[in-house]
């Protein structure tokens, strides 16, 4: 009815969102990924509470989850980027994918492979690794059917740092899939 009706219309929105004007691709980057991963390694599992701790966070994942369900194929090779504690880990599980899981910080690592262990989807991942994302060089070109980038990995006000070797879809799969949302 109409809240599915209001569902597909935020989907097409996300869809359709233009770059935002505050992003300046040109300008100088205070990038440091150290202070990146201490800041996840410091929230530790707070980042696995974060999206479902309001009624507007869990109808975010609601809505993040559909267009999962809607974009991937069952049996897809995911590359999950900044996949923090595991909560869309989780959900690309259900949606039978087999997926490599990567973050910037050691902790939430640690905290996605023991959540999966703990809520059963484990089974679903067939690497944890640590990266960063400007510098996914451990990755051949084409290893992925799909590139996830769910909980805010790509910064809305950073412009991407000049040591970037190629952007996410480079290491795409023809199927050439890619989920983000910018924050």
């Amino acid at each position: 009815g109409l809240a599915n009706a209001r569902i597909m219309e935020v989907e097409e929105y996300i869809l359709h969102l233009p770059p935002s004007p505050a992003i300046d691709l040109h300008g100088s980057s205070d990038y440091d990924p150290a202070t990146i991963s201490q800041h996840f390694d410091d929230f530790g599992a707070n980042e696995w509470e974060r999206l479902v701790r309001t009624p507007a966070d869990e109808v975010s994942v609601h809505v993040h989850t559909r267009m999962l369900a809607k974009h991937l194929a069952k049996g897809q090779r995911v590359f999950e980027i900044g996949a923090g504690a595991g909560r869309f880990t989780q959900i690309l599980a259900t949606l039978d994918a087999a997926i490599v899981v990567a973050d910037i910080s050691p902790v939430q690592l640690e905290l996605n492979r023991r959540f999966a262990a703990e809520y059963g989807f484990d089974h679903a991942v067939e690497a944890w690794q640590q990266a960063d994302i400007c510098d996914l060089s451990a990755w051949a070109s084409g290893s992925f059917d799909a590139v996830v980038a769910y909980g805010g990995p790509v910064p809305q006000r950073a412009p991407p740092p000049p040591r970037a070797p190629a952007p996410a879809h480079s290491y795409l799969r023809a199927a050439r899939t890619h989920l983000a949302n910018v924050q």
